[in-house]
């Protein structure tokens, strides 16, 4: 097939992904035909872009993180997506690299707020668009430019929010997935849906917020 181009955000092409970061593509070697994406950092600015499937049971996408054991928050602002029918952009907290992996990520789908999810290895992933007000959360909310979106861990329960301002937050909505392992993936990723075409996002990433390990590294100190 042929790859199908798209613009990519005003960053160095020299600029590099910090080195406590790893950076790659989930499954590459077993998707031969996947486009294959790149990460760019300019100060606490991300271009991330990337092909490939996350809402199968299998997974393929370009993925930054870094390892943390325990309860996690996570926050980033998204200052720009191309506009591509099915991709999905945001943070991921990933078990392991394994393709058909248990993951939870707050992302935007088309220009909807989502939580993507897997609560079961092998299995398709799942979607939840909003907590409803019944719970409190919210429904359908858009994107709009330089939005900010937060996930957080405490146990098995996974919280998320988005932002305006990154001052105050509004609650979304929650999901419950159990991990095995004590070491979580925790990163940005971008997922275009198709293994021919390349989606590109940029990020403003002030840093990992770490609760309970204040001590941890963070993202572009």
């Amino acid at each position: 097939s042929t790859a199908k181009a798209v613009n990519d955000f005003a960053v160095p092409a020299s600029s590099e992904v910090p080195d406590e970061i790893t950076s790659l593509e989930i499954n590459q070697s077993s998707n031969p035909d996947l486009v294959r994406g790149a990460v760019k950092v300019f100060d606490r600015h991300w271009t991330m872009s990337g092909s490939g499937l996350v809402n199968v049971n299998s997974d393929a996408f370009q993925y930054s993180y870094v390892e943390q054991v325990g309860d996690i928050e996570s926050s980033v602002q998204i200052l720009q997506v191309n506009d591509f029918y099915w991709g999905q952009t945001g943070i991921m907290l990933r078990e392991s690299l394994d393709p058909d992996s248990k993951f939870v990520a707050i992302c935007f789908e088309q220009d909807r707020l989502n939580i993507l999810y897997r609560d079961t290895v092998g299995q398709l992933s799942q979607n939840n668009f909003g907590g409803g007000s019944a719970r409190g959360g919210a429904d359908n909310v858009l994107y709009s430019q330089d939005m900010w979106i937060r996930i957080t861990k405490s146990d098995n329960l996974f919280g998320t929010s988005y932002s305006l301002d990154g001052i105050q937050w509004e609650y979304f909505s929650s999901v419950i997935v159990g991990f095995e392992s004590a070491m979580l993936h925790v990163g940005l990723f971008t997922v275009s849906q198709f293994s021919d075409t390349v989606m590109a996002s940029n990020f403003k990433v002030n840093d990992m917020v770490y609760s309970g390990f204040p001590s941890s590294p963070r993202w572009l100190e």
